[in-house]
């Protein structure tokens, strides 16, 4: 687990399980390879604002990014808003690709799709692509202090 995640726990004093297992990076992956409920996988995405600054869209592990709304919510055009970079992720994250957690680290701005707002547990990034992280959905909800929107495509 990343330390940055590690310490956003403790001190949230936020009560997790952590789930160390091979390298995967993929919904799919995850999905085929462990026994955690798909609907309860929140993924992370990652861009980058012309500022610099992080913007995470947190949403279920299957859905597709509505990629004008995540552009509204940042306050910036499609044009101005970019895919982070493995350097980024690390940085600003302390995260590997495929391993992002939805945590608002190192200035970022962290944006939740609506529909993982009342999932009972949350299995998600912890920074590293070889450990999931389990943690309550609504201490996760309080502790994050995101942006709740609607931030897939619902077709």
């Amino acid at each position: 687990m990343s330390p940055l995640i590690r310490d956003w726990l403790a001190a949230h004093g936020l009560d997790h399980r952590l789930h160390e297992h091979a390298a995967l990076k993929s919904f799919e992956d995850l999905s085929a390879a462990l026994n955690f409920p798909p609907a309860a996988m929140v993924k992370a995405l990652v861009f980058v604002d012309p500022a610099g600054r992080c913007i995470l869209a947190a949403m279920p592990g299957a859905a597709k990014a509505d990629y004008k709304r995540i552009d509204d919510a940042a306050g910036v055009s499609r044009t101005q808003l970019r895919a982070a970079t493995s350097e980024e992720l690390g940085e600003t994250l302390d995260a590997e690709a495929g391993g992002v957690g939805p945590f608002a680290l190192g200035g970022s701005l962290l944006l939740i799709d609506r529909s993982v707002t009342t999932l009972d547990r949350v299995y998600c990034g912890t920074g590293r692509v070889g450990s999931t992280l389990e943690i309550d959905g609504s201490a996760w909800l309080a502790a994050a202090g995101g942006v709740i929107g609607d931030f897939t495509k619902t077709s």
